[in-house]
């Protein structure tokens, strides 16, 4: 049997579909709206256009479409007063653009994918910048946002990475959720007007370092350039692009969902026993964090919460916890240990996918264990101290278990001052560890102790 040529065809229908009811004017095609014209297409090969502000002596108001990668310069007339939904997508050469301060209404995605955009003026007429206006607009470096804006929404700059500077205007009193995702900006003020930042507004912008909030603001607060709700008991967006260590504050009780979701260059976080929940995401994508210490006031481990986590090695799971989320751990690369200090939660088999080399270890006397758990291998950690003893001038002892475990050996001259200093790092391979410390004649008192790394 012949094939069926289907190419040819569907072209057919997508010309006819975009041209339907419209009329031709040089190089566009625009419809009549009872006295008001649409430009819906533009069809010639120059690289700068302009838009004709009549058309049969009726004036255009809207452009609903464009549908070309020629242009370089488009310049809009004053007589237009909306631009329609996705009108500019995908012109990939178009470079510059100046929306006239008629315009009042900028639909969805309307300069969406225009690869080399780098500069745009808007006017003041507009009052909201809407989805995806500008996503995926890589070259855009410059925007001016005028005040007459109070809305920005979702997803409105997102992926325009060489976007590394923008100012909120003071009118604006929303942000959709994504609104400035993957975006370059390396700081951000958010004005005393913001009343709603939506979720992952700011995610995913690696050189972002600070997010700094007016202190007339009564919805939301910053401390050290992390943003948090006004009574900074949510921590709300740490800045992707901070790096090194983190201790959240004492007054904070929730984490919120992907809070530090993609902070590549964060290392090491240190939850206070404030914590009472973790969101969804919350650490999720952060490479390089190698160390978490998660309190017992924390209950449960929400979805996806640490997934992606590669240089996470190895992790202690309070006695507190009762749930564990879908892929909480899930591609944690590294992942070679998780501690459990009480019985077993609740939990998805998948919290551990794709983390194939964990190994789960939990305590003596708790219950609800198997030999495996979440789809992960589970053993016993009950490491036994024998009597010690001194040989050869060395203080010594045998440290026993039932299977091959790892530990660290940790000494302190003073139980009181809770420092410990680790003295071996050792797995128990066969079940025996003979240890000694030459230095301990040195010390008037030492103290001894085993834990897991």
């Amino acid at each position: 049997m012949k094939p069926i040529q289907l190419a040819p065809l569907c072209l057919v229908c997508l010309c006819n579909a975009l041209t339907a009811g419209a009329q031709p004017y040089g190089d566009f095609t625009y419809t009549n709206n009872s006295g008001t014209i649409t430009i819906t297409r533009y069809l010639g090969t120059y690289a700068v256009v302009t838009i004709p502000s009549a058309i049969d002596s009726l004036p255009v108001t809207g452009i609903g479409g464009f549908f070309n990668s020629s242009p370089i310069l488009v310049t809009i007339p004053s007589s237009v007063t909306s631009i329609g939904d996705s009108a500019f997508a995908y012109c990939n050469r178009l470079a510059i653009i100046t929306i006239p301060n008629s315009v009042t209404n900028i639909g969805g995605g309307a300069f969406s994918d225009c690869g080399d955009l780098a500069m745009v003026t808007i006017g003041n007429g507009v009052t909201n910048i809407g989805a995806g206006v500008f996503s995926e607009c890589p070259s855009l470096t410059i925007i001016t946002i005028p005040d007459s804006v109070t809305s920005i929404g979702e997803s409105a700059f997102s992926a325009c990475t060489s976007l590394l500077s923008i100012t909120i205007p003071g009118s604006v009193t929303s942000i959709g959720d994504g609104a400035f995702s993957g975006t370059g900006l390396t700081n951000i003020a958010i004005p005393s007007t913001l009343a709603n930042i939506g979720k992952d507004a700011f995610a995913g912008c690696v050189s972002l370092t600070q997010i700094t909030v007016d202190p007339l603001n009564p919805f939301y607060s910053s401390v050290d350039g992390v943003l948090f709700d006004k009574s900074q008991t949510t921590l709300i967006q740490y800045p992707s692009g901070k790096a090194g260590r983190y201790t959240t504050p004492d007054s904070v009780t929730s984490i919120g969902s992907e809070a530090f979701y993609g902070c590549e260059w964060l290392s090491s976080v240190t939850i206070p026993n404030s914590v009472t929940n973790i969101g969804s995401q919350a650490f999720s994508g952060c490479t390089r964090l190698a160390s978490v210490a998660i309190p017992n006031s924390v209950t449960s481990i929400g979805s996806q919460t640490f997934s992606g986590c590669s240089s996470l090695a190895s992790l202690t799971i309070p006695k507190s916890i009762t749930g564990i989320g879908d892929a909480a751990f899930a591609d944690c690369g590294s992942l070679r240990s998780a501690y459990f200090e009480g019985n077993a939660p609740i939990a998805a088999w998948s919290s551990f996918s794709g983390s194939f080399d964990v190994t789960v270890y939990y305590q003596p006397g708790t219950m609800g264990w198997r030999n495996t758990f979440a789809d992960a291998s589970a053993r016993l950690w009950n490491p036994k101290a024998k009597t010690p003893t001194v040989l050869d001038n060395q203080f010594t002892f045998d440290i026993t278990c039932t299977k091959s475990i790892p530990i660290v050996v940790e000494a302190s001259t003073n139980l009181a001052s809770g420092t410990w200093v680790a003295l071996q790092t050792a797995t128990l391979t066969n079940g025996l560890l003979h240890f000694t410390d030459p230095d301990w004649i040195t010390y008037p008192t030492r103290f001894y102790r085993i834990r897991s790394p």
